[in-house]
């Protein structure tokens, strides 16, 4: 386990670099203006001190691994299951966005996430999508001025 956690530390901090490294040539801006590479920049930025404090962190507290133990990759029965779905899902998100709409795709996307990944009762799968579909909408629609997809229905 120990390998495997550092190594996926060490791969994101090598995303995190290069997407900071990119983000600096299409600038980051001045004081008060950020240009297109600032946000960029950040997320990386960000990603490679996570990841730095990820390994630094598993280097000091871990104890050594026995040897000859094997792990499984998947330590809960049914999480290859779910990692599935879940990408299954987005993958639908992403396809049906267009012609259903932000509301009634992130409901469905949101409803489907937390019956069939999470298993949460039938109330908590209505009341948890509704809500969150309805102030995602709020957020970037009236907030940030966002246009959204409005789907066959125009909502």
């Amino acid at each position: 386990m120990k390998k495997r956690d550092i190594g996926s530390g060490l791969v994101c901090f090598g995303i995190g670099a290069v997407i900071s490294f990119y983000a600096v040539s299409y600038g980051l801006g001045g004081a008060g203006t950020p240009g297109p590479g600032f946000l960029p920049f950040l997320t990386g930025l960000a990603l490679v001190v996570l990841s730095l404090s990820q390994v630094i962190s598993i280097w000091r507290k871990e104890k050594p691994e026995s040897h000859g133990k094997t792990e499984k990759f998947f330590p809960e029965a049914g999480s290859g299951r779910r990692i599935f779905l879940l990408l299954f899902a987005a993958f639908g998100y992403a396809v049906v966005l267009e012609h259903l709409g932000f509301v009634l795709s992130s409901f469905l996307f949101m409803a489907i996430v937390l019956k069939y990944v999470e298993s949460q009762k039938p109330w908590m799968v209505l009341m948890s999508s509704s809500l969150t579909a309805i102030f995602s909408y709020l957020l970037f629609e009236t907030l940030l001025k966002s246009q959204l997809p409005k789907g066959f229905w125009g909502m």
